[in-house]
């Protein structure tokens, strides 16, 4: 990410106005040097939130080595990469530059080809794995032209199985992954999510094959949105109740054997009887039997602070791995965070656009302030609902509450409101 994307201030711009041109260039940049060195930038840096200090402090990545030469990455070709690294976006070259400069390089017959990720043979492997019964391919019916939503992780389509309708979400993947990593990552999250049956979660139909990259999850279309969006159309619902949805729905996961991964209110969808349901298994993992090697696959690498634990945004100062620090504690630290967007209707630190202070003032012990005001009567922070919320946050995983015990501190709040 560029410099300007993380501390928009800094360079005198927002974070809406730092999308502009040069942006593009600079992480143009980090494809050609994934291209030519076969790994990330700052590939040996896990942490996201110190990678982002870093990068606003000036450092680069450095020169892959001799492995990349041979692959073509001369001094002419890494000069052109440290130019359009530029901390100052101005001074970064324009795309018809780059496209001049790029196309005169001759072609490198000898180079090494990485193994290439293709629609066609993700598919036929997701469903040998997961068997053909969730093969829905050829039963949905009306997909729309364009996709209807989308997110830096997806894009999301309608359609119709068996008379009702069905959303069909699209992963986004990188041509340059290797496809037995993508295969085996988007096999593990359906394994986990096909199983998974109660009136707080999200089912999941099957898969197709569609979109550009060949594959798709089917679940049932949820027509009231995601949580907050459901708010906004109804505010006067009486949240305590969306809570205790939310508490059971992670009570259910982790009495399976699963942590969730990414809670937020996006993440929390609201069915057709008002039912909330969790939602997005892409960051879940089972946890029984669990032997910590799936680093890689629970790094929050592309996930946001606002949302997270400390311990999963700097684990080593917990003494843990990536994978170690992904808990039923960290999703009932989320689980705290979603309480705060269903009764104030913003993000957790809503003021702040730069995702790696936020990282650091969570580490700090900075949590989100208790609102002045309700946004109406049926938003009222009752003080028993705030201190749910206080122990979810808490700084130290093992002294928050279990789901159950959330479940139990809900239903007696919602008890004393019937009472009163």
């Amino acid at each position: 990410m560029a410099p300007e994307m993380l501390n928009p201030h800094k360079y005198g711009m927002t974070t809406i106005t730092s999308l502009m041109p040069p942006l593009d260039v600079y992480m143009l940049a980090n494809v050609f040097y994934e291209i030519y060195a076969g790994q990330r930038p700052f590939f040996n840096t896990r942490n996201l939130f110190l990678l982002a200090t870093r990068i606003d402090a000036g450092d680069r990545p450095p020169h892959p080595g001799k492995q990349a030469e041979e692959r073509g990455l001369n001094d002419f070709v890494w000069s052109i990469l440290l130019r359009c690294w530029n901390a100052d976006p101005t001074r970064r070259p324009l795309s018809l530059e780059l496209l001049s400069q790029m196309t005169a390089l001759p072609e490198d017959t000898d180079s090494e080809i990485s193994e290439v990720f293709t629609s066609q043979n993700a598919f036929s492997h997701l469903t040998n794995e997961l068997g053909s019964a969730v093969d829905l391919t050829g039963d949905i019916q009306d997909i729309t032209s364009i996709a209807i939503d989308g997110g830096a992780r997806g894009d999301i389509w309608i359609g119709q199985y068996k008379g009702h309708k069905v959303a069909i979400k699209t992963r986004r993947v990188l041509s340059y992954q290797p496809s037995h990593h993508i295969i085996h990552r988007l096999a593990r999250e359906l394994d986990i999510w096909k199983d998974l049956k109660h009136p707080n979660i999200l089912p999941l139909l099957g898969v197709c094959a569609h979109g550009p990259y060949g594959f798709a999850l089917v679940s049932p279309w949820m027509e009231r949105g995601h949580i907050r969006s459901y708010l906004r159309l109804d505010p006067m619902v009486r949240r305590p109740s969306l809570v205790l949805g939310i508490a059971r729905g992670l009570q259910y996961l982790h009495e399976t054997g699963i942590v969730h991964g990414d809670l937020r209110g996006s993440n929390v969808l609201v069915d057709p009887s008002g039912e909330v349901r969790l939602a997005d298994f892409g960051f879940s993992y089972a946890f029984r039997g669990f032997s910590g090697s799936q680093d890689a696959e629970v790094s929050p690498i592309n996930l946001n602070p606002r949302w997270l634990a400390p311990e999963r945004l700097y684990p080593e100062k917990y003494g843990l791995t990536t994978a170690r620090a992904m808990t039923t504690a960290s999703d009932i630290y989320s689980c705290g965070m979603v309480i705060y967007e269903i009764y104030t209707g913003q993000d957790p630190f809503y003021q702040i656009t730069a995702a790696f202070r936020i990282a650091s003032m969570v580490q700090e012990g900075t949590r989100p302030k208790r609102p002045e005001q309700a946004l109406c009567p049926s938003s009222d922070l009752q003080d028993a609902m705030w201190e749910i919320a206080e122990a979810c946050w808490s700084r130290d995983p093992w002294s928050r509450p279990t789901a159950l015990e959330v479940v139990d501190r809900v239903r007696a709040v919602i008890t004393n409101e019937i009472l009163h």
